[in-house]
């Protein structure tokens, strides 16, 4: 239920790996478990952005692997990789300091990130 001012009593919703946007405001936080949900809040985001020029366009994502390494030689190992490239909008939160530092021997930084 959406109040006079347009925001909405705060929540936590889990969206799945729906294309669909629903209800999203200029103060949502979000924040992606794993690549192909980093893949669909990039996308919220971009709705975000449109409707919420104001908005902070950022969100958390908690990076417990190298998931591209799961899928080698594959499609999904390019959308997985696709997810460390950070354009300013990620906050990454790493498992463990040797995966923290995998990243870096790889040349992956975010502009802002926490072990």
């Amino acid at each position: 239920m959406v109040d006079e001012r347009g925001t909405a009593p705060r929540s936590i919703v889990f969206t799945g790996e729906s294309s669909y946007v629903s209800h999203v405001s200029a103060g949502d936080v979000f924040i992606a478990t794993f690549w192909t949900t980093a893949v669909y809040v990039r996308n919220v985001i971009a709705s975000q952005a449109k409707w919420f020029p104001e908005a902070r366009h950022r969100f958390v994502y908690l990076i417990q692997d190298y998931e591209p390494g799961f899928y080698p030689w594959s499609i999904w190992y390019a959308y997985a990789s696709s997810t460390y490239n950070d354009h300013g909008g990620t906050v990454a939160v790493f498992n463990s300091r040797p995966l923290a530092d995998y990243f870096t021997r790889k040349g992956l930084y975010f502009s802002e990130q926490y072990v």
